[in-house]
């Protein structure tokens, strides 16, 4: 109920055989990773939480890539340069999150933090390492963004639409895993039907979601 089921380990041991098995009090990784699966259909920064028990590694900056399901990657350059400022003032208080991807890694969570050390010239960055895998990655896009004002309904459609041609699921399956209703999801894909010029005019700003739902 409260977005942090899943994160604590176990206090109490278990019985296997016979004999009573104290369980560790540090999570593995593959376990953080199946918590982090849980939570992050709920919030965007609950990913954070559920890898804030993982250790830290520094790994270099040049070796982040993307979320490859990520819609979107523009930050706005005076955010970009504010944040710049505070990490060369403060350093990097919370590390970003990454999954490996061969001798590479893919971001999770930190872009804006990632980005900002890179303008500031820094080779390494401090990091966690979260064990999730190609589903779970498109579905932290997903719920990132939704929560994210600066994009607009189609490019969310999109990422919907990418979702389900991906992972051959339905409407529904989709959203019971984001925790939304179905009417959402549905609201949004079938924007991709409006014509060429409604679609600018979305996109723009001109019209509303609920209009561009009228016209249709």
């Amino acid at each position: 109920l409260l977005g942090r089921a899943g994160i604590e380990a176990p206090a109490a041991g278990h019985v296997a055989g016979g004999q009573a098995t104290a369980v560790a009090a540090a999570p593995r990784r593959a376990d953080m990773g199946e918590a982090a699966a849980r939570l992050i259909l709920h919030k965007p920064e609950e990913v954070e939480q559920a890898a804030s028990g993982l250790p830290t590694d520094e790994i270099e900056a040049a070796k982040v890539d993307p979320n490859p399901w990520q819609p979107r990657s523009t930050v706005h350059d005076a955010d970009l340069a504010d944040l710049a400022k505070s990490l060369e003032e403060h350093g990097l208080v919370q590390p970003i999150v990454v999954r490996a991807q061969g001798d590479r890694y893919q971001l999770v969570a930190g872009q804006r933090r990632l980005l900002a050390a890179r303008r500031l010239g820094w080779t390494t960055v401090l990091a966690r390492v979260l064990d999730v895998d190609d589903r779970q990655m498109a579905e932290i896009a997903i719920v990132e963004n939704l929560q994210r004002r600066d994009l607009d309904p189609l490019e969310k459609a999109a990422s919907f639409k990418q979702y389900l041609a991906s992972w051959g699921c339905t409407q529904e399956e989709l959203a019971k895993r984001l925790s939304v209703d179905r009417s959402t999801v549905a609201n949004l894909i079938r924007l991709l039907e409006l014509p060429p010029g409604v679609r600018e005019r979305l996109q723009a700003g001109a019209i509303s979601m609920g209009h561009a739902r009228a016209l249709l």
